[in-house]
């Protein structure tokens, strides 16, 4: 029964999921930061990086002391920061512009 589950929740949330990328992508706010949201760390930012995760305006700021010790500890670049909302990823770029 479980894998039956499982079958019908991975077709079912297959065009979830294409119709939120298709709706984000048209929005600025959403589309800005996108590839983060969905895990996917950009190339340029290369390797040897921690990554961070912090869904909203909320854990931005409740990471920020740690967020700030590591950067002083491991130097700046070392930190990735990723953000699942539009508000915390522009609270995240205000704090570490």
């Amino acid at each position: 029964m479980r894998i039956i589950w499982a079958i019908v929740t991975g077709i079912l949330a297959l065009p979830a999921l294409l119709v939120t990328l298709i709706v984000a992508s048209r929005d600025e706010r959403w589309a800005d930061g996108l590839v983060e949201r969905l895990g996917q760390i950009h190339p340029h930012f290369g390797k040897g990086r921690l990554l961070v995760q912090a869904a909203s305006v909320g854990e931005v700021a409740t990471a920020a002391p740690l967020i700030d010790a590591l950067n002083a500890e491991l130097g700046p670049g070392a930190l990735v920061l990723s953000t699942m909302t539009p508000t915390g990823n522009a609270e995240a770029k205000r704090r570490w512009p």
